[in-house]
């Protein structure tokens, strides 16, 4: 049987052993208690079937340690003021695999305030620097602010494969320093991305098949490629670039 939140976290470490199970939470698909080590899915907190709920770090030390935080088909879901560190798979989770139809799609999703670092896989069951910092798929009326990312590896996707959607996306005062890529990878979406700040990142956005962003006001400061595609067969997006700054940027 699934563990419950506080069953789950309390197995983590022991001084989280009070954290209470949020109301309006129908199910939740945590970890069997004979998962293994060495099984991905073991290391996400996954929450299903949510409404109305808020996760927020209290103080300045907040932090999601070595697992990560999935919301499947919610709703209005707030998240701010944690810190997400050493993450095996992904730090968080919006998803909605399968919802039929723009019409359908799950959202209204508020992220800010947050600090998304490196992941990292102990087990070598993925990416050595874990999967996504944020992974996305089939929502809708989501918006990201005010959040840093400091040395993520492959930080941002928006629709893992070529059939989601990520519709009504808004990134504006966010943060990147030293990200390696996808910032964030895009597919199925329309983006408006205003006042950030990238600087010394390797590469920033990726918006590929049927992507439309519209980039406002942002700040590139030594970024190798601030646009680009690289996607083999799939592709390209589309980006209108209105009042960005490009600084020792490709």
């Amino acid at each position: 049987a699934g563990l419950s939140i506080n069953e789950y976290v309390s197995k983590l470490d022991k001084r989280f052993e009070y954290v209470t199970t949020p109301d309006g939470i129908e199910l939740v698909a945590a970890v069997d208690e004979e998962t293994s080590s060495n099984d991905i899915d073991a290391t996400m907190l996954q929450i299903e079937n949510a409404s109305n709920v808020t996760i927020e770090g209290v103080g300045s030390k907040a932090e999601i340690y070595q697992f990560g935080i999935g919301f499947m088909y919610s709703d209005s879901i707030e998240v701010k003021n944690l810190s997400f560190r050493h993450y095996p798979e992904d730090g968080l989770q919006l998803l909605a695999y399968g919802s039929a139809g723009a019409c359908n799609l799950h959202g209204y999703y508020w992220v800010h305030n947050n600090t998304f670092k490196e992941g990292l896989d102990n087990w070598g069951v993925g990416d050595s620097d874990g999967d996504e910092s944020v992974s996305l798929a089939d929502v809708r009326n989501v918006t990201f602010s005010f959040n840093k990312f400091y040395k993520t590896g492959k930080t941002l996707i928006l629709g893992g494969w070529e059939y989601d959607a990520c519709l009504n996306m808004t990134f504006h005062h966010n943060y990147y320093m030293l990200c390696e890529q996808r910032l964030p990878l895009s597919r199925n979406s329309n983006i408006h991305n205003y006042n950030n700040y990238f600087v010394s990142c390797d590469r920033g956005l990726s918006p590929r098949v049927s992507t439309y962003v519209f980039s406002e006001a942002n700040y590139f400061d030594g970024v190798g490629e601030a646009y680009y595609g690289d996607a083999g067969s799939e592709p390209w997006g589309a980006v209108k670039s209105f009042g960005d700054i490009y600084r020792s940027t490709g």
